[in-house]
């Protein structure tokens, strides 16, 4: 049975349900190709022999190198693939409560809200892929990784507020 979890972000409250595979697998597969390249950029910063570091010891400059091959791995097309994959199973409603609308629903929900959008990434991926990543609490360290380095980047970060457009389609329930 596919799991279903929800979490506040900014002004609204999302609804993730896990995806069926093969979605699942065919995202996961695109995922670990990304991760790899990643994942050897950053363990480079590391000390040869460095047995049992944890993600909190990795260097700034294991963390950079990380996140600079991130963004040279991620294509735009991997990103969309990814947001479309995890938000073909996403809903949302305003924070206090109201009509849940599928994600899928609004082109526009995501302007002036990227930190957000990189937060419900992070939300949807730990949903679907906790088990497989290492677990929530290694998830949870790396997105704070990200919106670190995201926050340091902005010149302004903080959350755009507002629900969904009058123009929103029907409610839709999962």
């Amino acid at each position: 049975m596919r799991e279903t979890k929800s979490k506040q972000i900014g002004s609204f409250t999302y609804k993730v349900r896990q995806l069926a595979d093969p979605a699942g697998s065919k995202l996961l597969n695109r995922l670990t190709r990304i991760l790899t390249a990643v994942l050897g950029a950053g363990l480079k910063g590391l000390p040869e022999n460095a047995g049992g570091i944890g993600l909190a010891d990795l260097t700034t400059q294991a963390i950079g190198d990380a996140i600079i091959a991130l963004s040279a791995n991620v294509a735009d097309d991997d990103m969309q693939f990814i947001c479309a994959t995890l938000g073909s199973e996403t809903q949302f409603c305003a924070a206090e409560g109201g009509t849940w609308f599928p994600l899928t629903s609004d082109n526009a929900h995501w302007s002036g809200r990227y930190l957000q959008k990189y937060q419900w990434l992070v939300f949807a991926l730990e949903v679907n892929y906790a088990d497989f990543l290492g677990g929530n609490e290694t998830i949870s360290r790396v997105s704070a990784m990200l919106q670190s380095a995201q926050k340091s980047r902005s010149p302004n970060s903080s959350p755009t507020s507002g629900g969904p457009s009058a123009s929103s389609p029907a409610a839709s329930t999962m």
